[in-house]
């Protein structure tokens, strides 16, 4: 019988945000490839990046310049930046520098329009030392009313 494995979040990373700033970007190594919300609460794709060059974040109307080394948090709900990040398959390990790249204009204002740019398994070493990936759980055939 294997043995239970408790699950804790990082809980030494910072939330990265985008600003409005053309060329703003986010490079590192992928540590987590995870699931998050978005603003509607719609589920998005999640990374957790160690940066490999010094980023400036937009959160909560502030700029924040992160050095080297800084593990951020990436909530990738953005159209266009969620739609790259699946098509990358992304997996730790790998090298991402995701640009801000230019704005394209809707009927509710500009949209921000994404180039991500990846190195796959770039460093391997990630690989061992990060968590294993969990699947999503589907209720495992439990019932939903708690009987315990």
């Amino acid at each position: 019988m294997s043995e239970w494995e408790s699950v804790t979040p990082r809980r030494d990373a910072s939330f990265f945000g985008w600003g409005n700033k053309e060329g703003q970007s986010l490079t590192g190594t992928v540590l987590e490839v995870g699931t998050g919300n978005d603003i509607n609460d719609n589920r998005v794709p999640e990374l957790t990046i160690e940066l490999t060059e010094e980023s400036s974040s937009f959160v909560k109307g502030e700029w924040t310049t992160f050095p080297v080394g800084t593990v951020v948090i990436l909530t990738c709900g953005q159209a266009n930046l969620k739609k790259n990040v699946n098509a990358a398959n992304l997996n730790a390990g790998d090298d991402v520098k995701i640009t801000l790249d230019s704005f394209f204009p809707t009927a509710k204002g500009k949209a921000k329009i994404f180039d991500l740019k990846l190195r796959r398994n770039a460093n391997p070493q990630v690989l061992t030392s990060a968590a294993p990936a969990q699947s999503s759980f589907s209720g495992g055939g439990f019932d939903s009313e708690a009987p315990f």
